[in-house]
């Protein structure tokens, strides 16, 4: 019997996808397929159909839409094919087959080795975490999650995503059988714009722990709010590291956005109109660092005394 996949770029092992532009977007529906063309073998893909967003952060009416289509590998269908589950707690999707054009709403294991790292739909999966976005979505594995995302897109190069993300892709020049030189890129999130709007996406997973946070009101400062959001990443970071400021941002984003859930790090929700508020306090490292000193998060320094953007938060 085959079992459900996860979108979770950790549970991937480490090794573009092309066709629309730099922009941001909103996803009106995900699905993965199937898809072979011309100069590719049939493979799976996770597939996003696109809205484009103007400068208001509205969708353009007239703008044609797209679609994003992120390559899980050459070689994905011997581990993997589309999926159709009932729901995203559904752990038992049916099969939809190995055939051109077969799609799903998940993915089902029929082989040993997991996603690779290197491909564009993990790539892209990758960036959208160090954004904040949660991991417990992504394990999961069910593409209505993805339907509202709205997400700023790039296109990066291995050496980009390496040292912006923190991946490991690899840098070498590659070249085709008549020795010209290939350039490899990556669709990425550079921007997640709407992380309020997972408020309405059930998590299956449990909370990390139950300490209860304080809440703030409407008319609490940005540094109470910031300070909330500091505190409860720091309340269920316990025992581990904050590798960098990105990730700090990445972690604020997270428990702010899901603030008032039931399964959330914070108990009461917080004005989501106040997000980009605290998301700009986090640039003063320093004022940063001295909160999470408060918190019990012990920090890293360099030589010349200046924050690293490294915590690390005893158990």
């Amino acid at each position: 019997m085959p079992t459900k996949a996860s979108l979770n770029p950790d549970a991937a092992k480490q090794g573009g996808s092309g066709g629309v532009e730099a922009g941001k977007y909103r996803v009106k529906a995900a699905r993965t397929q199937n898809i072979k063309t011309d100069w590719k073998p049939n493979q799976l893909h996770l597939v996003f159909t696109l809205e484009t967003l103007g400068s208001d952060g509205k969708v353009v009416r007239d703008e044609e839409e797209k679609e994003l289509k992120a390559s899980f590998g050459e070689k994905s269908l011997k581990n993997f094919h589309p999926g159709q589950a009932k729901d995203a707690n559904d752990n038992d999707p049916t099969d939809q087959g190995d055939a051109v054009d077969a799609t799903g709403n998940t993915a089902v294991v029929v082989g040993d080795d997991p996603f690779n790292k290197s491909c564009s739909a993990l790539v892209l999966m990758e960036s959208l975490k160090k954004q904040g976005f949660p991991k417990e979505i992504l394990d999961r594995f069910y593409t209505p999650d993805f339907a509202g995302l709205e997400f700023e897109l790039a296109t990066y190069t291995p050496k980009e995503c390496n040292d912006k993300f923190g991946m490991r892709l690899n840098t070498k020049v590659n070249k085709d059988a008549d020795g010209k030189e290939i350039n490899v890129s990556y669709k990425v999130a550079v921007r997640w714009l709407n992380p309020t709007y997972l408020n309405g996406v059930q998590s299956s997973t449990p909370a990390a722990n139950n300490n209860e946070v304080p809440v703030a009101d409407e008319s609490a400062s940005t540094d109470e709010l910031t300070k909330l959001a500091l505190q409860a990443v720091v309340e269920t970071k316990k025992g581990s590291s904050i590798k960098s400021a990105q990730a700090l941002f990445g972690f604020v984003t997270n428990v702010y956005a899901q603030s008032g859930g039931k399964t959330a790090a914070i108990k009461t929700k917080l004005p989501a109109k106040r997000l980009q508020e605290v998301q700009k306090r986090l640039d003063d490292k320093l004022w940063v660092s001295g909160i999470m000193a408060e918190f019990g998060a012990v920090g890293e320094y360099d030589s010349d005394g200046n924050h690293t953007g490294v915590y690390n938060i005893p158990a």
